[in-house]
Protein backbone atom coordinates (compact mmCIF):
# COMPACT_ATOMS: atom_id res chain seq x y z
CA UNK A 1 0.00 0.00 0.00
CA UNK A 2 1.25 3.39 -0.91
CA UNK A 3 -0.14 6.12 1.56
CA UNK A 4 0.69 9.35 3.03
CA UNK A 5 2.18 9.21 6.78
CA UNK A 6 -0.48 12.42 7.71
CA UNK A 7 -4.16 12.38 8.06
CA UNK A 8 -6.20 13.45 4.75
CA UNK A 9 -8.89 14.46 6.61
CA UNK A 10 -9.47 17.95 8.15
CA UNK A 11 -12.35 16.08 10.50
CA UNK A 12 -10.78 13.06 11.93
CA UNK A 13 -6.99 11.29 11.43
CA UNK A 14 -8.51 9.12 8.87
CA UNK A 15 -6.28 8.55 5.61
CA UNK A 16 -8.71 8.87 3.08
CA UNK A 17 -6.65 8.00 0.08
CA UNK A 18 -3.95 5.25 -0.87
CA UNK A 19 -2.43 2.91 -3.53
CA UNK A 20 -2.25 -0.78 -3.85
CA UNK A 21 0.60 -1.68 -6.20
CA UNK A 22 2.25 -4.79 -6.17
CA UNK A 23 5.83 -2.97 -5.20
CA UNK A 24 6.05 0.25 -3.78
CA UNK A 25 9.46 0.61 -3.67
CA UNK A 26 9.86 4.92 -4.60
CA UNK A 27 6.52 5.25 -4.57
CA UNK A 28 5.84 8.41 -2.58
CA UNK A 29 2.90 9.99 -1.42
CA UNK A 30 2.41 13.61 0.31
CA UNK A 31 -0.49 15.77 1.46
CA UNK A 32 -0.81 18.83 0.51
CA UNK A 33 -1.75 21.50 3.16
CA UNK A 34 -4.39 23.26 0.74
CA UNK A 35 -8.11 24.79 1.29
CA UNK A 36 -10.44 21.84 1.02
CA UNK A 37 -14.01 21.77 2.58
CA UNK A 38 -12.99 18.66 4.79
CA UNK A 39 -10.91 16.70 3.18
CA UNK A 40 -6.79 17.69 2.09
CA UNK A 41 -5.30 16.60 -1.49
CA UNK A 42 -2.89 13.96 -2.10
CA UNK A 43 -0.06 14.58 -4.61
CA UNK A 44 1.48 10.21 -5.52
CA UNK A 45 4.65 10.34 -6.91
CA UNK A 46 6.06 7.08 -9.04
CA UNK A 47 8.98 6.14 -10.00
CA UNK A 48 8.08 5.72 -13.63
CA UNK A 49 9.11 7.84 -16.47
CA UNK A 50 7.69 7.99 -19.80
CA UNK A 51 10.31 8.25 -23.48
CA UNK A 52 9.79 10.20 -26.47
CA UNK A 53 7.98 6.89 -28.27
CA UNK A 54 5.82 5.76 -25.11
CA UNK A 55 1.86 6.09 -26.01
CA UNK A 56 -0.78 6.67 -23.57
CA UNK A 57 -4.21 6.37 -22.88
CA UNK A 58 -7.16 8.88 -23.92
CA UNK A 59 -10.35 7.65 -23.08
CA UNK A 60 -13.69 9.59 -23.91
CA UNK A 61 -15.31 9.34 -20.70
CA UNK A 62 -18.84 10.88 -22.07
CA UNK A 63 -19.22 8.07 -24.64
CA UNK A 64 -18.30 5.65 -21.50
CA UNK A 65 -21.01 6.96 -18.86
CA UNK A 66 -23.64 6.99 -22.01
CA UNK A 67 -23.38 3.32 -22.83
CA UNK A 68 -23.64 2.60 -19.06
CA UNK A 69 -26.31 4.87 -18.81
CA UNK A 70 -27.98 3.11 -22.02
CA UNK A 71 -27.47 -0.60 -20.40
CA UNK A 72 -28.12 0.32 -17.43
CA UNK A 73 -31.55 -1.24 -17.03
CA UNK A 74 -30.10 -4.62 -18.47
CA UNK A 75 -27.60 -5.08 -15.77
CA UNK A 76 -29.66 -3.97 -13.41
CA UNK A 77 -31.92 -6.85 -14.11
CA UNK A 78 -29.23 -9.17 -15.18
CA UNK A 79 -27.81 -8.98 -11.36
CA UNK A 80 -30.83 -10.55 -10.15
CA UNK A 81 -30.69 -13.62 -12.63
CA UNK A 82 -27.17 -14.84 -11.68
CA UNK A 83 -25.24 -15.57 -8.31
CA UNK A 84 -23.05 -12.64 -7.48
CA UNK A 85 -19.41 -14.11 -8.69
CA UNK A 86 -20.84 -14.41 -12.15
CA UNK A 87 -22.41 -11.14 -12.50
CA UNK A 88 -19.36 -9.51 -11.02
CA UNK A 89 -17.01 -11.22 -13.54
CA UNK A 90 -19.21 -10.73 -16.14
CA UNK A 91 -19.47 -7.28 -14.99
CA UNK A 92 -16.20 -6.87 -14.89
CA UNK A 93 -14.92 -7.93 -18.56
CA UNK A 94 -18.10 -5.85 -19.61
CA UNK A 95 -16.32 -2.73 -18.05
CA UNK A 96 -12.51 -3.50 -19.14
CA UNK A 97 -14.17 -3.91 -22.99
CA UNK A 98 -16.05 -0.80 -22.69
CA UNK A 99 -13.55 1.03 -21.64
CA UNK A 100 -11.25 -0.25 -24.42
CA UNK A 101 -13.77 0.00 -26.87
CA UNK A 102 -13.97 4.01 -25.91
CA UNK A 103 -10.17 4.55 -25.71
CA UNK A 104 -7.42 5.49 -28.57
CA UNK A 105 -3.37 5.42 -27.80
CA UNK A 106 -1.74 8.54 -29.02
CA UNK A 107 1.76 9.73 -28.71
CA UNK A 108 3.00 10.88 -25.48
CA UNK A 109 4.50 14.17 -27.17
CA UNK A 110 0.88 15.02 -27.68
CA UNK A 111 0.07 14.33 -23.96
CA UNK A 112 -1.46 17.76 -22.27
CA UNK A 113 0.21 18.17 -18.90
CA UNK A 114 -2.11 19.18 -15.94
CA UNK A 115 -2.40 22.56 -14.45
CA UNK A 116 -0.44 22.80 -11.47
CA UNK A 117 -1.63 21.59 -8.44
CA UNK A 118 -2.12 24.75 -6.92
CA UNK A 119 -4.18 26.59 -9.93
CA UNK A 120 -6.33 22.75 -9.59
CA UNK A 121 -7.18 23.54 -5.77
CA UNK A 122 -7.93 27.91 -6.99
CA UNK A 123 -10.04 26.69 -9.41
CA UNK A 124 -12.48 23.91 -7.16
CA UNK A 125 -12.51 27.24 -4.69
CA UNK A 126 -13.97 29.32 -7.31
CA UNK A 127 -16.66 26.81 -8.21
CA UNK A 128 -17.42 26.11 -4.30
CA UNK A 129 -17.85 30.37 -3.85
CA UNK A 130 -19.95 30.70 -7.17
CA UNK A 131 -22.07 27.76 -5.71
CA UNK A 132 -22.45 29.37 -2.47
CA UNK A 133 -22.98 32.76 -4.00
CA UNK A 134 -25.72 31.11 -6.17
CA UNK A 135 -27.38 29.47 -2.86
CA UNK A 136 -27.29 32.81 -0.62
CA UNK A 137 -27.17 35.66 -2.95
CA UNK A 138 -25.11 37.85 -0.25
CA UNK A 139 -22.91 40.00 -1.07
CA UNK A 140 -20.20 38.97 1.46
CA UNK A 141 -20.37 35.68 -0.63
CA UNK A 142 -20.43 37.68 -4.23
CA UNK A 143 -17.16 39.80 -2.92
CA UNK A 144 -15.42 36.39 -2.07
CA UNK A 145 -16.53 34.47 -5.32
CA UNK A 146 -15.25 37.86 -7.21
CA UNK A 147 -11.72 37.79 -4.79
CA UNK A 148 -11.08 34.64 -5.09
CA UNK A 149 -11.98 34.77 -9.47
CA UNK A 150 -9.62 37.59 -9.51
CA UNK A 151 -6.44 35.69 -7.59
CA UNK A 152 -7.11 32.63 -10.26
CA UNK A 153 -7.24 34.60 -13.14
CA UNK A 154 -4.01 36.11 -12.02
CA UNK A 155 -2.17 32.97 -11.35
CA UNK A 156 -3.56 31.60 -14.70
CA UNK A 157 -2.04 33.83 -16.80
CA UNK A 158 1.20 33.63 -14.93
CA UNK A 159 1.26 29.57 -15.71
CA UNK A 160 0.33 30.46 -19.28
CA UNK A 161 2.65 33.10 -19.86
CA UNK A 162 5.59 31.07 -17.90
CA UNK A 163 5.11 28.31 -20.54
CA UNK A 164 4.54 30.81 -23.19
CA UNK A 165 7.94 32.34 -22.55
CA UNK A 166 9.88 28.70 -21.86
CA UNK A 167 8.07 27.72 -25.62
CA UNK A 168 9.87 31.13 -27.02
CA UNK A 169 13.06 30.59 -25.41
CA UNK A 170 13.42 27.36 -26.88
CA UNK A 171 12.21 28.12 -30.22
CA UNK A 172 14.52 30.66 -30.46
CA UNK A 173 17.82 28.60 -29.94
CA UNK A 174 19.64 26.07 -32.24
CA UNK A 175 17.19 26.57 -35.07
CA UNK A 176 14.57 25.13 -32.92
CA UNK A 177 11.56 26.43 -35.27
CA UNK A 178 11.44 24.26 -37.72
CA UNK A 179 10.89 21.56 -35.03
CA UNK A 180 7.96 23.49 -33.69
CA UNK A 181 6.64 23.31 -37.09
CA UNK A 182 3.71 21.90 -37.50
CA UNK A 183 3.35 21.93 -41.44
CA UNK A 184 6.32 21.37 -43.88
CA UNK A 185 6.52 22.34 -47.51
CA UNK A 186 7.12 18.79 -48.76
CA UNK A 187 4.11 17.64 -47.14
CA UNK A 188 2.36 20.66 -48.49
CA UNK A 189 3.58 21.41 -51.74
CA UNK A 190 0.63 24.13 -52.38
CA UNK A 191 2.68 26.36 -49.76
CA UNK A 192 5.39 26.70 -52.15
CA UNK A 193 5.24 29.89 -53.91
CA UNK A 194 7.19 31.09 -57.00
CA UNK A 195 8.11 34.36 -57.26
CA UNK A 196 8.28 36.16 -61.05
CA UNK A 197 10.03 39.40 -61.85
Amino acid sequence: MVYPHKATSRKSDAILDFGITHNKKEWNAEVLDEATSDHRPILFKSPYCADEGSFFRRTNWNIFSFFLTVVFEYWNTLVYNLDVNSFIELFSLFLSALWDRCSFYDKVDKFRPPWPPHLVLLAREVNKCRRRYRRTRLSIHLERFLNIKRVFVEERFKVVQQKRDKNMSWISENQNIWKYSKTSITEHPSLIITLSY
